[in-house]
């Protein structure tokens, strides 16, 4: 099996657990059961991703934009990418073991690894 298809598999069992428990919630609550990955995204995760993108951008702006800023700010700065994205990805119940294969992925898939 390769790398991608290992993605794609992680993907869909994140999706599946992520709409077991939508369902479990909406049947508690007798509300309208969805099994659709195709769902659209909850109005309090759009405005979580929102926010973490503006807390970025401010930040942004008062340690990374400046002439002045050094290389301990960017060092500080560029971490919070991914505790931003994990907490984010929490919210849709992404582990963190799942979030850190993704990151991997990715890093693999763009050639960002260290060679031997």
């Amino acid at each position: 099996m390769t790398t991608e298809e290992e993605i794609a598999i992680l993907f869909d069992d994140i999706l599946d657990k992520y709409f077991k428990e939508l369902k479990k919630v909406a049947h508690e609550n007798n509300s309208q059961e969805t099994a659709a990955h195709t769902e659209r995204l909850n109005d309090g995760i759009r405005k979580q991703i929102g926010l973490s993108l503006s807390i970025l951008i401010k930040l942004y702006e008062e340690y990374i934009s400046p002439e002045n800023a050094h290389i301990q700010n960017a060092l500080e700065f560029i971490p919070l990418f991914a505790v931003f994205g994990m907490w984010a990805g929490a919210q849709l119940g992404v582990t963190q073991a799942e979030y850190y294969k993704i990151v991997d992925y990715y890093l693999e898939r763009f050639d960002l690894l260290e060679k031997d």
